[in-house]
């Protein structure tokens, strides 16, 4: 009694998510497993009227994206996720340009059906229970296989939905770990290295990794190495090395990255490193957050494969300054590419209304080590607001300067609802 009522997605067939009451008995499969089939529909809208002025040129839009994914679950451990974003494509979002004249040509339509997502997950072990009874082989083997989003390294050294297929072993114990879990993957359609905004879609390219991340006492490690081969865009190598950990009231994580091609450099594979550090922390007797954010760049390090709607290494982590807001063509205050440049964030996030509200300050800046024309800094402000248990309201404004250019300034106001 008193519980607040669970919002229902769009549609819902089976047993109801996180619902009460019985389940249904579902059926065996002559492995031994029992799958107990349960489809939701749900998806995330988004639509945004926004400005950006930079240099001597301003834009401004409306943009809409729409995220619908459909969800079959057949246990806890085996589902088939199919996704869709039928508002934009190519980078191009559906919506109104409003300046320049150049680019408004009244509504422009992006509708589409092309599938953005769609893959299989499971674990060997509870596909084929039979094999092992008793549970005593270790064949908890998770795998899956279609198009994914393939993340890690928080985005910084991959972030794109790509055709592939991945297995995973968790829970192997070497020396005085906690947990041990590794993943190999072959990606090999759908991979993009823009690395900065532009469509770049690589069709000749295919990936292999190897994908790994340690549990410790006091932190967490991963290790991350991926090989890309390319006949267009050049062959390869990229790899990853983290430490996330909290040392007393601060929580804290360091990164080193690389790229490394094998022969000659080009527009999408260079040779760079990027070296990442985030320190954080709750301010005593509230509950606000703080964080200071920093990197340095040697080179033009460049990510394995990113959606040309992420931003650069930097959009994920680096601060909202830095973030690419992966709708319409609204740029970031400060670039978030880390060729040849230093630089950080620091930020004051603050909670009203039971967390309902929040107020999120930062100052930002980058310095070119090699190219001044680098030299920038940037303040912002963005305000969420949640409207009943589906809508929240935001809004966004920044002013970057950049050493002896005109000031840059700009700001949006989004709707987003939650099905």
């Amino acid at each position: 009694d008193g519980f607040p009522q669970r919002p229902g997605p769009i549609l819902e067939l089976g047993e109801n998510f996180l619902g009460t009451g019985t389940l249904n008995q579902g059926f065996h499969l002559p492995t031994g497993a029992v799958w107990q089939p349960y489809f939701m529909l749900f998806g995330t809208y988004r639509t945004a009227v926004q400005s950006f002025e930079g240099g001597n040129q301003r834009l401004s839009e409306w943009a809409n994206r729409f995220d619908l994914f459909g969800n079959l679950y057949l246990t806890f451990t085996e589902r088939i996720l199919i996704g869709f974003r039928p508002l934009d494509r190519k980078g191009m979002f559906t919506g109104t340009t409003f300046e320049p004249s150049a680019l408004s040509n009244g509504f422009q339509d992006q509708l589409n059906f092309n599938i953005t997502t769609l893959f299989f997950e499971g674990e060997f072990g509870e596909i084929f229970p039979f094999l092992d009874k008793e549970d005593k082989h270790g064949l908890d083997y998770g795998f899956s296989v279609g198009r994914q989003l393939i993340s890690f390294q928080e985005g910084m050294l991959i972030n794109d939905n790509i055709d592939a297929v991945g297995i995973t072993k968790i829970n192997w114990k070497i020396l005085s770990a906690i947990n041990f879990r590794w993943t190999l993957l072959y990606g090999w359609n759908q991979i993009n290295r823009p690395n900065g905004g532009v469509n770049a879609l690589d069709d000749d390219a295919s990936i292999f990794a190897l994908l790994t991340e340690t549990d410790w006492r006091g932190s967490t490690v991963a290790f991350d190495a991926i090989y890309v081969n390319s006949k267009s865009a050049g062959d390869g190598i990229y790899a990853g090395l983290s430490g996330v950990q909290r040392w007393g009231m601060f929580n804290t994580s360091f990164r080193i990255l690389g790229s490394a091609p094998i022969g000659d450099e080009t527009p999408q594979n260079n040779r760079g490193i990027l070296l990442f550090s985030e320190v954080s922390w709750t301010p005593h007797g509230s509950h606000n957050f703080v964080y200071v954010n920093t990197f340095l760049g040697i080179d033009k390090f460049r990510s394995a494969a990113r959606d040309p709607t992420a931003g650069g290494p930097l959009a994920p982590r680096a601060g909202v300054l830095f973030a690419a807001v992966g709708l319409g063509r609204y740029g970031s205050a400060l670039s978030n590419m880390a060729d040849d440049a230093v630089g950080g964030s620091v930020g004051y996030q603050m909670f009203f209304a039971h967390t309902r509200q929040q107020l999120l300050l930062e100052v930002a800046g980058r310095y070119g080590t090699k190219d001044l024309g680098q030299t920038a800094g940037a303040l912002g402000a963005t305000y969420q607001i949640a409207i009943g248990r589906r809508w929240v309201l935001r809004v966004d404004s920044f002013a970057s300067g950049v050493k002896e250019q005109k000031s840059s300034y700009g700001g949006r106001f989004e709707i987003l609802l939650r099905f």
